[in-house]
């Protein structure tokens, strides 16, 4: 029996190590050319069995399972797979390159938490509490999704700063949030009057960006305000400097355990970070109660839906930010493709070899692959299995809030799965492929061989 792999080493080390998988083996290879850039051929390593060693007791040869055959690659060419945006929305960043603007994507960032109360609204010591708690789940998801390249570090007193009298005169609905000219305004005189109640007991030198915690007895923003710096449009001057960065959550976050403030902040501070929307907002009201069309990657992206059962990014946004290395993203081109085998590591697990497969399939899109398990830190509790592969595609023609990821399903993905702790809809999309699922996608054949906790086996043909 043979199997042949592809491999992204030297023809020769190829052989020495498959030789090392099994002695028995015999190896044989053939330089294929490439387009590539970063190595001067594809090795097509075949793989034989000698029928002489391995037999069972029923005479058969033993043959190593496939993941044992497995070469994983060591390089990415970055020339093949990193898909540039081309979208005319380009303030944000949904393809390559990434853009910066206040806050890095890597190292310390530093985010001031100052309390604020009013004469009406006192804040409470279990408020107090809680927001610590979703200030250290901001913290430690960042540092997750970036493979411990964003360290951000929450800086705060416990002293609460009263605004005013009454909440009521700072009382905020979602359209006066933040994120449009309309809300501008309110968001500033708002702003500047919790600097103006806070900056003498604050010392803001250092700080990136700022959460205001409030106390959480009444209503004082519906959903909170936001503020980003790269339309710098609602800036806060401290004594110290000009903060463009800045968030609140409010009511909707706080009165739903499905949806709770960090999450908020994650979001939100991803748009700082220069992420889009990954929703299609073209299709809000035209097809109605069709999730999959507003929300193409639905809550399998934080930075589409922040209300679904998992709470992550996904590897493309991951490799994109620079938090992936090239190393840790296997590119593979469809032009190609014969019959190839990966192995794929978990999503979520810091320091994993191989995070993804991209496929590139013409120069404006891609198919990537990569390995979810649900994650008791982050996630919320659900009913139907996220273990196991998810498969979506990736168009750089398409921007902010344009839909350009998308994900595919082995299933009728319109048909909702029912997650009763997810907000604000209890609809899933079914996208999760389990061993054995297969789908073909851009003239690409994708099927999963196996789950494990040593990583995923994907099998990839044309």
């Amino acid at each position: 029996m043979s199997v042949n792999i592809t491999v992204r080493k030297r023809a020769k080390a190829a052989c020495e190590y498959a030789k090392q998988l099994n002695p028995a083996l015999s190896t044989w290879f053939q330089n294929k050319p490439t387009k590539a850039r970063s190595y001067a051929g594809k090795v097509l390593l075949t793989l034989k069995t000698v029928p002489s060693l391995g037999a069972t007791k029923s005479g058969e040869v033993a043959v190593p399972a496939v993941q044992d055959l497995l070469l994983s690659s060591e390089t990415v060419d970055d020339g093949i797979c990193k898909l540039k945006q081309s979208s005319s929305n380009r303030d944000l960043a949904a393809s390559f390159p990434a853009l910066t603007y206040e806050i890095p994507h890597t190292g310390k960032v530093n985010v001031a938490l100052v309390f604020l109360e009013w004469g009406d609204l006192k804040g409470t010591e279990a408020d107090y509490k809680y927001w610590l708690e979703q200030a250290s789940m901001f913290e430690d998801f960042y540092y997750m999704v970036s493979e411990g390249k964003l360290d951000i570090e929450i800086h705060q007193q416990k002293q609460w700063f009263e605004v005013g009298p009454t909440y009521v005169d700072y009382k905020m609905s979602q359209a006066e949030d933040g994120g449009s000219y309309r809300s501008k305004d309110i968001m500033q005189k708002n702003g500047d009057a919790f600097i103006a109640a806070s900056d003498a007991g604050t010392d803001f030198s250092g700080m990136d960006a700022i959460i205001f915690a409030i106390p959480r007895a009444k209503e004082v923003f519906e959903t909170g305000p936001h503020a980003f710096g790269h339309n710098k449009q609602n800036g806060l001057r401290t004594q110290e400097g000009t903060i463009y960065d800045w968030m609140s959550a409010g009511t909707w976050a706080i009165d739903n355990p499905g949806q709770p403030s960090w999450v908020y902040y994650v979001h939100e501070f991803g748009h700082s970070l220069g992420l889009v929307d990954f929703r299609d907002t073209k299709q809000s009201g035209q097809i109605i109660g069709e999730k999959y069309a507003v929300n193409p990657m639905g809550g399998y992206e934080i930075m589409d839906n922040q209300g679904g059962p998992t709470r992550t990014m996904t590897a493309w946004v991951r490799w994109v930010q620079g938090w992936l290395n090239d190393s840790q993203v296997l590119c593979v081109d469809s032009t190609e493709i014969t019959t190839n085998y990966y192995k794929i590591s978990r999503l979520n697990e810091v320091g994993g070899a191989n995070k993804a497969v991209v496929i590139k399939t013409s120069s404006t899109k891609a198919i990537v692959i990569e390995s979810r398990r649900w994650d008791s830190k982050f996630d919320v509790p659900v009913v139907n299995s996220k273990d196991g592969v998810v498969i979506y595609t990736v168009d750089s023609t398409k921007g902010h809030s344009e839909g350009p990821l998308r994900l595919v399903s082995p299933r009728d993905i319109t048909r909702y799965l029912s997650e009763p702790n997810t907000y604000p809809d209890w609809r899933t999309l079914d996208a999760v492929f389990y061993e054995g699922d297969s789908i073909t996608v851009q003239g690409v054949t994708v099927t999963v061989e196996s789950l494990s906790s040593s990583g995923d086996i994907v099998k990839i043909s044309n």
